[in-house]
């Protein structure tokens, strides 16, 4: 899967400019710093970027080819710091898969919401992340059992992407599924992680 980054367009006018191993760094309008640069090897032509947050929290971090591509170890985190992925990406594309098989069948995932509270309430909205190691959020789907809803986060995005709302008394089930290479979901046995929440009134 192509790893999708807004960064990269940037990056290609910068990386043509840019000479010896001096630091690059660029700034939002308000004068915090966005991202910066620098050459961590001259025969290669890789640069080791890092990307801010207007808060100031590092956003991502990781090497990219002369060209922009995002290259080797890259790390993201959510706006209040917590990582939210680190793996690699090869010439663009997110690594999952080693052997051939994908690499989240065994790895550890969380869910995350506002407040870590023990039940839910119906009616009410929570806001939820989910960490799933090594995979970035990109690539798995989240999946919450009707006629529970599950939107975008429009108000705080950057922190935690869903929003849940509860609408039914009793237990709720979100799960994690990953399409494969042909768009279908792959569920069933370890490859899917389900997280059982109780929801009252």
């Amino acid at each position: 899967m192509k790893a999708n980054y807004f960064l990269i367009n940037i990056l290609l006018l910068f990386l043509f400019a840019c000479t010896n191993n001096k630091t690059e760094k660029f700034y939002y309008d308000s004068g915090k710093l966005w991202y910066e640069t620098y050459l961590v090897d001259e025969q290669k032509q890789t640069y080791h970027c890092t990307v801010y947050y207007k808060n100031g929290v590092v956003e991502s971090e990781g090497t990219v080819l002369e060209d922009g591509t995002q290259n080797g170890e890259w790390k993201e985190y959510f706006s209040d710091g917590v990582l939210k992925w680190i793996g690699r990406i090869d010439t663009g594309h997110y690594v999952i898969r080693t052997k051939g098989m994908p690499d989240f069948i065994h790895l550890p995932a969380k869910l995350e919401i506002e407040g870590n509270p023990k039940v839910l309430k119906i009616g009410e909205t929570y806001k939820i992340r989910t960490i799933v190691e090594k995979v970035h959020p990109s690539i798995y789907r989240i999946l919450v059992n009707v006629p529970n809803n599950i939107e975008k986060n429009k108000e705080d995005p950057d922190r935690f992407p869903s929003v849940i709302t509860p609408q039914k008394i009793g237990k709720m089930y979100i799960t994690l599924v990953f399409p494969n290479k042909d768009g279908y979901l792959i569920v069933g046995g370890e490859m899917n992680l389900s997280f059982v929440l109780e929801v009252v009134e």
